[in-house]
């Protein structure tokens, strides 16, 4: 029974071993490197960590004042606890199958493969008719060969502009009318020629009646009238109040001569 009992309890250890071969140096260096951080901690560090997780409730060693007990023991438990958590994950990225992690990858590229196909749709764009599609993709649903030959450059427009012979003569004579007409000499082009202005017809001046004398003023007046406003156009210096004054009585005195004519004119008629 005694030999039974070892053989079963070396068989366990041995296959507890196997088990975790692939997380011993995670182990051993993860409690390595965190017991050497806490060997070189400063003494003010090792009673503020005693003091935040309420350690010297569990020893003395960690009642102020520390010493360098209650530093070995602060290194030795922050080194198990490194080596659980570092053999822990080396476990899982060892054998994902034994911890469960390959079904949580499976499961996870499954969803973002159904993802993938299945398209967004709003409630207002849902219809009994138009099902969902995937999006078009090159590679599934274009032929390997492509989609035939490229034209180039030079094809298309050959294409698109046909040959001089095709063009209708209508065509080029319709286009020789609407060109311009062009002057061979120069100053002779038509926008350069003065323009004739046509103004009214002015009385005869070797007449001598009272109409024609009443005409030849009207017309004095009002060639007088467009001249001063075409000054007043210009841009001028300032003129005396003296000779604006003179002017405004010359055009009054001009145009109570015009309406004594008018009136005699009118009699003469009437």
């Amino acid at each position: 029974m005694d030999d039974s009992g070892e053989t079963s309890g070396q068989t366990r250890g041995a296959a507890l071993l196997a088990a975790l071969r692939p997380a011993l140096p995670a182990v051993i260096g993860a409690a390595a490197l965190t017991f050497l951080f806490a060997a070189v901690m400063p003494m003010a560090w090792v009673a503020g960590i005693s003091w935040n997780l309420y350690l010297d409730r569990l020893s003395d060693f960690f009642v102020p004042p520390v010493g360098n007990a209650a530093r070995l023991s602060l290194a030795l438990g922050m080194s198990a606890v490194a080596a659980l958590l570092a053999g822990f994950v080396a476990l899982v990225v060892a054998t994902p199958e034994a911890s469960g992690l390959a079904a949580v990858r499976r499961r996870v590229r499954r969803s973002a493969a159904e993802s993938d196909e299945a398209l967004p749709r709003r409630r207002a764009d849902l219809h009994p008719d138009d099902l969902p599609r995937a999006p078009i993709r090159a590679g599934r649903d274009l032929p390997a060969g492509g989609l035939g030959p490229i034209a180039s450059a030079d094809d298309e427009r050959a294409i698109a502009v046909p040959e001089a012979a095709d063009w209708p003569v209508d065509g080029e004579l319709i286009l020789a009318d609407l060109a311009p007409v062009e002057v061979d000499v120069e100053g002779e082009e038509p926008w350069l020629q003065p323009v004739e202005s046509t103004g009214p017809a002015m009385p005869d001046p070797t007449d001598n009646s009272i109409g024609a004398m009443v005409a030849r003023f009207e017309a004095g007046l009002a060639s007088r009238r467009q001249a001063q406003a075409a000054t007043a156009a210009i841009p001028v210096p300032a003129v005396p109040i003296t000779e604006s004054a003179g002017e405004e009585e010359i055009d009054f005195a001009l145009e109570a001569a015009l309406g004594t004519l008018q009136r005699m004119n009118r009699q003469a008629i009437g």
